[in-house]
């Protein structure tokens, strides 16, 4: 029986409805239950092979009137969940104000620094050609003094500034460490000052995690890592090596244990992003060794499996397509999961109205060496591509392509407002066409039902009962 929390039975007289058009549906085999997921506000329903006929029977005929108490029941629970809705609601409408608030909203910003555009790793899906252009003392002082503007903005502002988080890029920017200490320290006490939260971040191949400089990461006030390690070491070493060809799994191990002992007090500071490639749907076996060089840090790691997509330097024939991908991020989630990992929900995630990307927000930027302004992380090599300049001063030259990124909106594509998972992709990555089979463009349409069968937020009560869940 579904659990209903409408006392009174129906909750209508005379209102008109329709069913919401992003009400989707899945079939949970092993327990014989239905799950229906409306994704733009996340109400969940599971319930047996009686119940759902008369959910479908409403879904599909909002208006119909109930035969029984029972039927009037469900009828005003759908209601409730927002599974049928006022006739004239607009929900495109809805999602289109929820993404604009994001996106220019004043009260968040982000900056990332890219230190360096060299690396020590060659890795065979790297989207940058690895050049020697540093962050200089110029380029330093003009970010300081953005920040410092920025601050001073936004006080005289109604809408204040009260999260703001630095990311420090590359190539790998631990080969400019000093430069991120030097910033630190001339960044962090302006927010403290401001009483403006700040957070801190940093994505890293994990090589030169040694003692020493997993301390100055500490000193800098680092709140987040990300390291990625390709899986077993028989893939990794194959994929992610450095510039003589030699593999980085061990390095990267030892790195990520200095990591977690320099920062003991923290938990799931450090996520592990795992790049997934043909060769790894070859020997799955192989992943017990892997979860064992990693079981002593599950209680305080996150896992994100993700796909390794084409790029300028990475064909397509050497990726997996989504179709294949797929099946095999579910295959290594769930060894991963069943080891006790805990593994953030990337592709899963159901989180209505969310921007996909950091580079949607027009608070957000990235700078490169040279004072460079770009927003995608995908196009450091590209200065087509670049939005501007930061340059004496703190002061931001604009360039027209920056008007692309700060006009942008999935609602203005017809195939995002015909989309039945717009709220949960939000358009996805914006410079991926559309129909592409690999990446981020429209791969939520591919995993939504195993994103319902896998949600968190699903409850099964003992007694083999099936309940709705609200919000």
């Amino acid at each position: 029986m579904i659990e209903s929390r409408v006392a009174g039975g129906d909750l209508v007289t005379n209102q008109l409805f329709k069913r919401s058009r992003y009400v989707h549906s899945a079939l949970d085999r092993a327990e014989g239950a239905w799950i229906y997921q409306n994704l733009i506000n996340r109400s969940l329903l599971e319930a047996g092979p009686a119940d759902s006929a008369i959910i479908y029977k409403f879904l599909n005929e909002p208006n119909a009137e109930p035969t029984s108490a029972f039927e009037a029941e469900i009828r005003s629970l759908l209601i409730d969940r927002r599974f049928l809705v006022e006739e004239n609601i607009d929900e495109i409408s809805i999602l289109e104000k929820r993404y604009w608030q994001q996106k220019t909203g004043a009260n968040f910003a982000s900056l990332a620094i890219v230190t360096t555009l060299q690396c020590n790793l060659r890795c065979e899906y790297c989207y940058q050609d690895h050049v020697d252009e540093n962050i200089s003392p110029g380029d330093e002082d003009n970010i300081v003094a953005f920040i410092r503007n920025e601050i001073g903005k936004s006080q005289s502002s109604s809408e204040r500034l009260s999260k703001f988080s630095l990311s420090w890029w590359g190539g790998e920017p631990l080969l400019k460490i000093d430069a991120i200490e030097r910033m630190s320290a001339r960044i962090v006490p302006l927010l403290d000052e401001a009483n403006i939260t700040y957070d801190s971040y940093t994505s890293t191949n994990g090589v030169l995690l040694s003692k020493p400089n997993c301390s100055k990461l500490k000193t800098s006030r680092l709140s987040r890592v990300q390291i990625t390690i390709d899986g077993p070491k028989e893939f990794h070493d194959q994929q992610r090596f450095n510039v003589s060809g030699r593999g980085t799994y061990d390095a990267i191990l030892r790195g990520l244990y200095n990591l977690l002992d320099v920062f003991h007090e923290h938990e799931r500071f450090v996520t592990l992003r795992v790049n997934v490639t043909p060769r790894m749907a070859k020997m799955i076996d192989l992943w017990t060794g892997f979860i064992d060089d990693l079981r002593p840090a599950a209680s305080r790691i996150a896992v994100n499996v993700h796909q390794a997509i084409p790029n300028d330097f990475y064909t397509k024939q050497q990726s997996l397509e989504n179709a294949d991908y797929v099946p095999l991020y579910h295959q290594i989630r769930g060894m991963l999961k069943e080891a006790g990992f805990w593994c953030l929900e990337d592709k899963q995630a159901i989180t209505p109205g969310a921007l996909y990307c950091g580079a949607i927000p027009d608070h957000n930027w990235i700078i490169l060496p040279g004072g460079r302004l770009t927003k995608c992380t995908d196009k450091f090599h590209d200065r087509t591509s670049d939005c501007g300049r930061i340059v004496h001063g703190g002061q931001l030259d604009l360039f027209p392509k920056a008007a692309e990124w700060l006009e942008y909106s999935p609602f203005k594509a017809d195939l995002c407002r015909s989309c039945n998972v717009l709220p949960i992709c939000m358009g996805g990555c914006r410079v991926i066409p559309f129909g592409s089979q690999h990446g981020d463009r429209c791969i939520r349409k591919t995993v939504i039902e195993s994103s319902i069968l896998t949600n968190p937020r699903r409850l099964t009560q003992a007694g083999g009962e099936r309940h709705g869940r609200d919000e």
